[in-house]
């Protein structure tokens, strides 16, 4: 009986020492996937923040685009205010006032040298410009929204028969 009690007990034991060792190698396992995922995701924040400030947003590239057009050699007083639009933004409120009227002006003069892209650039970019100022307030970010493009075939069910106008 005591063998049988002794060996009851002995396997108690080991049982109990094996379970405890696995368990610890458990928690070391767990502990050592848990600090290279926490160094995985600080190198993807590093990442992303390089990329974010690389990358201008759309609408500041299109602001640009715009002003680009808009900058003629015969108007140096609109030049002047589309150049303190940026980068940096450095445009007061006044001198944005003027500005949306020079451009008014751009888009109701006859001028030869004014054709009608920049007609609609100016008419455009005061639209622009704001949406450029919300996104830099931070009201405008796209942030948890998603873009996604959807292509539709010509022979598509829905358009079979139909031609584009």
């Amino acid at each position: 009986m005591g063998i049988v009690l002794g060996a009851i007990l002995t396997f108690t034991m080991n049982l109990f020492f094996f379970k405890k060792n696995a368990q610890v190698k458990e928690t070391e396992r767990i502990a050592t996937e848990h600090r290279e995922l926490v160094e995985r995701v600080g190198k993807m924040e590093v990442t992303l923040t390089m990329i974010g400030q690389s990358i201008l947003p759309m609408s500041t590239a299109f602001q640009a685009i715009l002003v680009k057009e808009l900058t003629h050699f015969h108007t140096p007083v609109v030049d002047a205010l589309l150049e303190k639009l940026g980068p940096p933004l450095t445009i007061t409120e006044e001198e944005m006032e003027t500005l949306k009227a020079e451009l008014i002006k751009r888009t109701e003069e006859l001028d030869p040298l004014v054709g009608e892209a920049e007609r609609e650039s100016a008419i455009i970019l005061p639209y622009v410009i704001k949406r450029v100022k919300r996104e830099r307030d931070g009201g405008g970010q796209l942030m948890g929204e998603q873009i996604q493009l959807v292509s539709v075939s010509t022979d598509s069910p829905d358009t079979i028969g139909q031609t584009a106008p």
